[in-house]
């Protein structure tokens, strides 16, 4: 009862971490947070009716790093990039860059890759316009109609202001009441008027119809019936919503676009549980069970079931505007299939006899070795090749996704990144091939296979008749180490062997081969072998017939491969 109580107060505690995560970010720990609090327009009419009218939008950045922001397609006026700039508070006049995106907006950031953490920065841009050729200049009797609508922005406001500067000075400047009912009117002069609107709301379209003398602009067409028209105006305005678009979270993306972080996440906790399942196989076939790190005693299902709610949790704090919410909610369905390490018997148990491989056990024993080698080939390991290039490749896929998005929906790239880089880590970072648990027997066979023709070739110039055979030493429980012996020896050494040991650094697996030489106890070859640089062990067998003397390099857990015995061989000259 104990033990399950303490259970469900592991399962509430997890779970109240990750909501606190997601309840309480700091906009310090979010991404860039950056407000569009005023806009400034001016529109200086020219008598050809070819006018340029500058904007000023007023950003506070509270947190991050805030570059600039997208412009959507505007399709009646083009933009004026050598007069456009941008002013920091506090500092002095930029240069503002842009640049053209592929699907026809234009991005505009601050020069040599300023950026803003905190304060203010004011863009300015200008565009040249043909009032009459967009149809919003149009002259009938003894009056012109201005009827215009600036840049419609994706954000509410605290101020947006409107200034009409006319080519000179009019006895009069009428303006229409039902289209302008709510604008302030801050200035007004014979040749200038300017509106101004508190507290503007998203997609606001500031439109104005101001009629003024018609003798200061010379148009081709006249009309003669005032431009009416007003609802299907703002309609074709906001139909077209020719909308800049901050570069941060504040950009809302189609529904089904923010999807994309969600599919990237199920991908990488699938990936992951591919991950698990291979390394638990790889500890049962050496007999070894392991446990995971957080909430050992949790069954399957429900750590399941957890890492999918903590995943939903994550996507939702993303789709909210809230990236930095979602990395605690990711790192803990991640965190909850991490293994712990598991530590298997390296080695062999002392006793049991030694017999010679037939071509039978030979063919069952490599069986054994292809099962054993395809069960521990992880593809999720960055340490084995296959893994490697897989991992490029995913990394590479990833990588050129993420630029596409960034140039569409900048926050959909940013939370995939989140989502990639998380799941990343413990897929192909975590438990290496060589930090598992290995089966010395197999282990052995395996770089003695790969080193019995080098081995032969070495031997055979120093004794031609000799034999390179396999040796399995096993007791009653089965196999407990394999060796090459080299027979037939000639002169003062007896016998030749080839062995592995099993080292482990830190928490990885590392196998050297050791070789084991007999010769006759007292003599000559016997001290030769003796002062050999590479030999670490030196005695005689029990029943002091032989002395056995033990090569390998004396650094420990690095292989000398076959030197240490081809320099032991030179000495003695057989």
């Amino acid at each position: 009862m104990l033990e399950k109580m303490n259970r469900m107060m592991k399962l509430f505690a997890c779970c109240v971490v990750v909501g606190a995560g997601l309840l309480c970010p700091l906009d310090a720990a979010a991404w860039t947070r950056a407000r569009l609090t005023d806009v400034d327009v001016v529109l200086q009419i020219s008598p050809s009716g070819e006018s340029e009218y500058e904007t000023s939008a007023r950003f506070e950045v509270s947190a991050g790093y805030f570059h600039g922001f997208d412009l959507a397609p505007q399709s009646d006026s083009e933009l004026v990039p050598e007069k456009c700039y941008a002013r920091i508070e506090g500092g002095l006049r930029t240069h503002v860059k842009i640049k053209k995106l592929f699907d026809g907006r234009q991005r505009v950031l601050l020069a040599n890759r300023d950026s803003v953490h905190e304060g203010a920065v004011v863009f300015t841009l200008v565009h040249r316009t043909s009032l009459e050729e967009t149809g919003s200049l149009a002259k009938y009797r003894d009056r012109v109609r201005l009827d215009w609508t600036p840049i419609i922005w994706d954000h509410g406001t605290d101020a947006m202001s409107v200034s009409i500067k006319l080519p000179g000075q009019s006895p009069f400047i009428d303006f229409e009441n039902e289209a302008m009912r709510d604008y302030d009117v801050e200035a007004r002069t014979a040749d200038e008027v300017t509106f101004k609107k508190f507290r503007t709301v998203k997609w606001y379209p500031m439109r104005v119809v101001v009629d003024f003398d018609g003798s200061l602009v010379h148009l081709k067409n006249t009309v003669h019936t005032a431009a009416a028209g007003t609802d299907a105006a703002v309609a074709k305005a906001q139909d077209d919503r020719s909308l800049p678009a901050t570069m941060h979270a504040d950009e809302k993306a189609p529904f089904s676009a923010r999807l994309i972080p969600l599919f990237a996440s199920f991908l990488g906790l699938l990936l992951l549980l591919w991950k698990v399942r291979g390394v638990q196989r790889a500890h049962w076939d050496v007999g070894l069970k392991v446990s995971f790190r957080l909430l050992g005693h949790t069954g399957f299902l429900q750590r399941l079931m957890l890492s999918v709610i903590a995943v939903l949790l994550g996507v939702a704090a993303q789709m909210a505007g809230s990236i930095a919410a979602s990395v605690p909610a990711f790192a803990v369905a991640a965190s909850l299939w991490l293994m712990n390490r598991v530590t298997g018997e390296l080695t062999p148990a002392p006793g049991g006899k030694w017999r010679l491989l037939t071509e039978d056990d030979l063919d069952s024993l490599k069986a054994v070795h292809r099962v054993y080698r395809r069960r521990r080939a992880l593809l999720l390991d960055v340490s084995h090749p296959g893994g490697a290039l897989i991992f490029v490749a995913a990394m590479s896929v990833s990588a050129a996704g993420i630029w596409v998005l960034y140039s569409i929906w900048p926050d959909v790239a940013f939370a995939v990144t989140i989502s990639v880089l998380i799941w990343v880590l413990p897929i192909w970072f975590f438990y290496f091939r060589s930090e598992l648990p290995v089966d010395p027997t197999v282990e052995s066979f395996d770089v003695l296979k790969r080193w019995r023709k080098g081995i032969s070739r070495l031997v055979s110039k120093m004794v031609p008749d000799a034999r390179v055979q396999y040796w399995l030493r096993e007791d009653e429980n089965g196999p407990l180490e394999v060796r090459l012996r080299v027979q037939l020896m000639s002169g003062e050494l007896n016998s030749l062997e080839i062995g592995t040991e099993i080292v482990k650094t830190q928490t990885h697996y590392r196998i050297r081969k050791v070789a084991v030489l007999k010769v006759a106890p007292g003599s000559e070859t016997a001290r030769k072998l003796a002062a050999c640089p590479n030999a670490v062990e030196h005695h005689l067998t029990p029943d002091l017939e032989q002395e056995v003397i033990v090569l390998r390099n004396r650094r420990g857990t690095k292989d000398a491969g076959v030197t240490p015995l081809r320099q032991a061989l030179s000495l003695i000259r057989i």
